[in-house]
């Protein structure tokens, strides 16, 4: 009832909302009022800019090609970002497999001066053990970095493609 009551009130106060522009010039100033501020009011109508249509295609054709534009800067910025991570794969696949042949050489160097001891057969199978886990140790985090290289060639040739 309250909504209905507040719809008709503004429905029958719209007409007052409506209000004349005058402009007046006292004293080298000019003013805009509401009410005639001098003998010499002039009533202002201001008029409303109405865009043709040739002006609106051409808003519209110089909107497309910003918009086409931008998507191309998102696609090369893309193809960016997955060459810099192609390339970090790369970099740590070939750390870990570095880091892993030098421990192993490391290991290898002790499990042969351990052959040459005679007492040291414990120490053997513990080395062989350790080359063993460090073997998979490495496998493990190489795979991951060749899966992540994998995920981001993929996604570059999709980019690329897009083209």
């Amino acid at each position: 009832m309250m909504r209905w009551l507040f719809t008709v009130a503004l429905y029958f106060s719209a007409p007052l909302c409506h209000a004349e522009i005058y402009k007046c010039v006292n004293e080298g100033k000019t003013v805009f009022s509401q009410m005639p501020c001098a003998p010499n009011a002039v009533v202002v109508n201001p008029s409303v800019y109405q865009p043709s249509t040739q002006s609106i295609r051409e808003q519209q054709q110089s909107q497309k090609s910003m918009e086409m534009m931008s998507k191309g800067i998102d696609r090369d910025y893309g193809l960016l970002v997955l060459q810099r991570r192609m390339t970090d794969a790369d970099e740590s696949i070939a750390r870990l497999l570095y880091e892993r042949d030098q421990r192993i050489a490391a290991l290898r160097m002790e499990l042969a001066r351990a052959r040459q001891d005679k007492a040291g057969a414990a120490s053997r199978r513990e080395l062989s053990t350790e080359i063993s886990n460090l073997r998979d140790q490495y496998k493990t985090s190489i795979d991951l970095a060749r899966d992540d290289l994998r995920r981001a060639e993929k996604e570059y040739s999709r980019l690329q493609r897009g083209r």
